[in-house]
């Protein structure tokens, strides 16, 4: 019988750090995962806390070229008492920006240094998986939160093992955000095909939503909003089908959940 391992990657985790309501949200799916004895990884920025309830199991190092630099991050590893592992990437410049309660993006810095933590994100997911897991029994479901981690979801639908994945990405707020000018693509070759040929923008959002496999919703209602005008304009440029009922590629918590 096939074994699910879920890795939740996100900008905020409550209690630690919250902008939205989507921190308690993601707080609730995980405490039932673990619950339920399902393998659950949550990948955040390091927000520098102290991580109450934690247990800090270790850290380590990651190298990548990164605009033509060498980047070094440091990740500190921790786990709860039910079983569920954190890494936590350092990312000065992300805690900075989410101490300030920034929604939107604010200028071409602000989108590379969202991809700087998706890469590093990727590689870290990548080894884990390749490390820990038996691809001939487990998958993986690797789910996104927020518009600044939704290149990621654009980096796993490239890894070898993406036959036994499933992405997933939560919509908030399906508006016009993670907007940039396309040159931001210039930080790694990788990131060169988000932005379609002709294409003087790339929009984060709209990159996440053409890869992934399941978009979460909050609710039915937004599910239903999403995929009609005039809320559908994003979902129409991400060339996603648009379905609804039983075997809809929409899910809000309460489908999820039940």
């Amino acid at each position: 019988m096939d074994s699910l391992v879920f890795f939740f990657v996100t900008i905020e985790l409550s209690p630690f750090f919250k902008v939205t309501g989507m921190g308690d949200l993601l707080r609730a799916v995980v405490r039932e995962l673990a619950r339920r004895k399902f393998r659950v990884v949550v990948l955040a920025p390091d927000f520098g806390c102290e991580y109450k309830g934690l247990k800090i199991r270790g850290s380590f190092t990651t190298a990548s070229q990164f605009r033509n630099r060498l980047k070094v991050k440091d990740i500190r590893v921790a786990e709860d008492d039910d079983g569920v592992s954190y890494y936590f990437v350092a990312a000065g410049e992300a805690q900075q920006y989410l101490e300030q309660r920034v929604s939107e993006g604010r200028g071409n810095e602000t989108g590379r240094m969202w991809l700087d933590f998706c890469h590093n994100v990727s590689m870290i997911v990548d080894g884990i998986v390749r490390t820990h897991f038996d691809l001939t029994y487990d998958r993986i479901v690797t789910h996104c939160f927020h518009w600044q981690t939704a290149p990621l979801l654009f980096l796993l639908d490239q890894v070898e093992w993406r036959d036994k994945a499933k992405l997933v990405l939560t919509v908030d707020v399906l508006e016009e955000q993670g907007r940039f000018g396309s040159e931001v693509l210039d930080v790694h070759e990788i990131f060169r095909g988000m932005s379609r040929t002709g294409e003087s923008m790339v929009n984060f959002l709209v990159s996440g939503l053409r890869c992934a496999d399941v978009v979460h919703t909050v609710s039915p209602t937004y599910a239903k909003e999403i995929q009609t005008p005039p809320r559908g304009e994003v979902w129409k440029r991400s060339s996603k089908t648009s379905t609804h009922g039983d075997g809809s590629s929409v899910y809000s918590t309460e489908s999820i959940t039940n």
